[in-house]
Order: C-alpha cells, then structure tokens, then sequence
C-alpha cells in the first residue's frame, strides 16, 4: 500500500492522538480508515494505557505529508478508563482557564495501537 490508501478492515494499524476528549478523539495515521468502522485501541498515557472500543465518523483529506485525520468516538471504554479520562481533561481545561501555561497534558501526542 502507498500513502492514503485505504487500511483494509480488520488490519493493525498504528498511529496518533492528535486531540483526546471525553467523548473521542482525532486520530492521525498514514493510511485511511473506512468511515463507519469499529476499532479496538490503546492509547498510551501517562502511568497508563487506556483500552476503548471507537468508531470512526469522518476522514479527512491527506496533508501535505501525507498524514490523515480520523474524528473518532468513543463507544466502548471501562469506567476506570473513562474517570481517567475525565480527570486528564478537565485539569486540562481547569489551568487553562486559570490562565496557567497549559502543556498538552499528555505531553508528545500519545501513540495509539488500532
């Protein structure tokens, strides 16, 4: 497969978070994913590694380097996964509101294993 070829469903895919939310997140990879599939992650953070079902709901146009957007939703994650993920965010937006400097609160976006 070259650049922005479709990932046949079902296939591994590696690649990362680019926005993280309590409800989904934006995945960037370099091969698209069919809008509409079902996937299983894990997503690195820190001191943990989050597992969620998502699904896929829209695929953006490659960029420049050949990298793909994918707006995902989550639709399956533990309640332990998703308090942590509670948490994550809304310290997040608690500093940014404060007006504190806000590092991206998981620091270089986290890998995630499709």
């Amino acid at each position: 497969m070259t650049r922005g070829e479709r990932v046949p469903p079902g296939a591994a895919r590696d690649g990362r978070v680019r926005d993280l939310a309590i409800g989904g997140c934006a995945l960037v990879t370099d091969r698209a994913l069919p809008i509409g599939e079902a996937r299983t992650v894990e997503i690195s953070l820190p001191g943990h590694t989050l597992q969620a079902r998502l699904r896929v709901t829209r695929v953006d146009a490659p960029d420049a380097e050949g990298q793909i957007l994918h707006a995902c939703r989550f639709e399956r994650i533990s309640t332990a996964d998703e308090d942590r993920l509670h948490r994550l965010v809304l310290d997040h937006q608690r500093q940014d509101l404060r007006g504190e400097s806000v590092e991206p609160p998981l620091g270089p976006p986290p890998e995630v294993a499709l």
